[in-house]
């Protein structure tokens, strides 16, 4: 059934993406990339629409449908592409929004810093004693992922890196996780070919599946990821990945793999 489910997520992604992208743009859902073009901020849109596709489809076929998962996500789904309508760009990163709050100003970094953790609850069990520590890490993992949405494919390709590297160590398969690296794999495509834009929406979307994907992992492997999120939590908050990545050969030629030139 995992191979249905990553069928599935790459059928109802070819199938949805470019009308979605096509309805953005002529609506005006767009923001100007680093080109100064303007582009439709709707990739996550796609990857949402097609989630919510699959589960659809997988209920019709009476296969597993993680109701939990899947409120979560949409949450914080939600969350995200109130980000990509208001577009604030004058408060960066939690010490930006949280200066802002404080201030008497709320932001939209703020509803997703306090909001993405409130959504969690919904899915932890009250007697799980981790409970706080995975909530702040899931919630890392989120704005993690953020870092990374700066240049067309980016935040895909660590993406797709990430969990497929983690893929072999997983306890539990979420159906939904199979379908979102089979959605990815085709909407990287229109990322690179500069398309459309995952946008704040995808970006968490995309974030916190991998977030939640950490529960799933041996209790040694897991604290080793908790590990590495809060460490490159603390070099995007202070450092800019993009100057990083240009300074390093290898993660340039990884960068720049499948971009316009």
């Amino acid at each position: 059934m995992h191979y249905l489910h990553l069928a599935l997520g790459i059928i109802f992604a070819a199938a949805l993406s470019i009308p979605i992208l096509k309805m953005a743009k002529d609506g005006g859902l767009t923001v100007t990339n680093y080109r100064e073009e303007k582009i439709p901020v709707a990739i996550g849109i796609a990857i949402f629409a097609s989630i919510i596709a699959m589960a659809l489809a997988s209920h019709l076929m009476n296969l597993e449908v993680d109701y939990k998962y899947l409120f979560v996500i949409t949450g914080v789904f939600v969350i995200g592409f109130l980000d990509d309508i208001i577009q604030d760009k004058e408060n960066k990163g939690f010490k930006g929004h949280f200066k802002a709050f404080f201030k008497g100003t709320l932001t939209t970094g703020f509803l997703k810093a306090a909001g993405i953790p409130l959504l969690l609850l919904f899915y932890f069990s009250w007697d799980e004693y981790t409970i706080i520590i995975d909530l702040i890490f899931i919630s890392l993992a989120v704005n993690l992922l953020n870092f990374f949405d700066l240049r067309p494919g980016r935040c895909q390709k660590v993406f797709l890196g990430w969990n497929i590297l983690l893929l072999p160590f997983f306890t539990v398969i979420n159906p939904i996780y199979l379908g979102a690296l089979g959605m990815v794999s085709f909407t990287l495509l229109l990322d690179l070919k500069e398309k459309g834009m995952l946008g704040d929406a995808g970006a968490n979307l995309l974030g916190i599946i991998t977030g939640l994907n950490l529960l799933y992992l041996p209790l040694e492997i897991k604290y080793i990821m908790y590990t590495i999120v809060v460490i490159l939590t603390i070099i995007g908050e202070r450092y800019s990945f993009t100057k990083i990545i240009e300074k390093n050969p290898f993660l340039r030629f990884l960068d720049m793999l499948g971009r316009r030139k």
